[in-house]
């Protein structure tokens, strides 16, 4: 079996990739992100941060795309999702490496991100930040259907521990 993922996403990745964000997602031009948004982007930023508990003082620390990015986990982790237990990560544990092909790089993907200007930048956290209420609404209603085929039968494919949520062992979900 062969697995192509989007990028590599394994141990040894995540760990770059995270330093590498923070190398190209944090301001270094003095200034709070809060302090550059429109006065209802900014609005939304603070509503949205304290509806999922992401800190202020960390989001103004970034540029706009990893704020967006930052908020975006946060929202799915409140669904209840391990960021750590995606269908590419779970292959890439159990497909031997030299089985493996990715369509681009992390370095490739994070450039995307990090290289648009500051009003692309900022396009995107808005659009992320107006989005929110339908993507955790949109994630609910995926898990929830998730539970009702997969009750009993194959939900350990999509949930931490034996998969029967009936059972009590409410553990992450996995996608």
């Amino acid at each position: 079996m062969w697995s192509i993922s989007e990028t590599d996403v394994g141990p040894a990745a995540q760990a770059t990739l995270g330093a590498k964000s923070f190398e190209l997602g944090l301001r270094d031009d003095g200034k709070f992100l809060s302090r550059v948004l429109e006065p209802d982007v900014e609005a939304l930023l603070r509503r949205v941060s304290g509806e999922y508990a992401v800190p202020m003082p960390l989001l103004n620390t970034l540029k706009p795309w990893l704020a967006s990015i930052t908020l975006t986990a946060a929202v799915a982790q409140r669904a209840g999702l391990d960021p750590n237990s995606g269908v590419d990560i779970v292959l890439q544990r159990e497909v031997p490496a030299e089985r493996q092909a990715y369509f681009e790089t992390g370095e490739e993907q994070l450039a995307l991100l990090a290289d648009g200007s500051e009003q692309e930048q900022t396009d995107m956290l808005a659009a992320t930040l107006a989005e929110v209420g339908g993507m955790s609404k949109m994630l609910s209603k995926m898990i929830s259907a998730l539970d009702t085929r997969h009750a009993g039968t194959s939900g350990g494919l999509f949930h931490g521990g034996s998969g029967d949520r009936r059972s009590g062992n409410d553990g992450p979900h996995h996608l």
